[in-house]
């Protein structure tokens, strides 16, 4: 009969209850998490919690989409009239993309 267990995960050390176990981590181990241990037949097996993980891409993406939706707006608003100078904004609107795209490359790489 198999048990589960909490469990914690850092620097592919796992504790349960506060004390190191040996285990199999299977997870990718890169930064601290939560998760359960499940132990069967002697064996002991950890497995992380994601939903942190990916609640934090959901919100990288959706800053990144509203991002984008205000930069094609003010794109298009500055399109109408005499000039086609592009809008005061876009230089910083294009970094800020540049760095939710770099944080979100950063989080693929740190997943837990």
């Amino acid at each position: 009969m198999a048990r589960i267990l909490d469990a914690t995960c850092e620097n592919n050390i796992v504790k349960v209850e506060g004390k190191t176990v040996p285990a199999t981590i299977l997870s990718q181990g890169k930064k601290a998490s939560t998760g359960a241990a499940l132990l069967q037949h002697d064996q002991l097996t950890y497995v992380t919690s994601n939903a942190t993980d990916i609640k934090d891409l959901i919100t990288q993406l959706s800053t990144l989409i509203d991002k984008i939706e205000t930069t094609f707006t003010d794109i298009a608003s500055g399109m109408t009239g005499p000039t086609t100078a592009p809008p005061p904004a876009l230089t910083a609107d294009l970094l800020a993309m540049t760095n939710i795209k770099t944080a979100l490359d950063l989080m693929k790489d740190n997943l837990k």
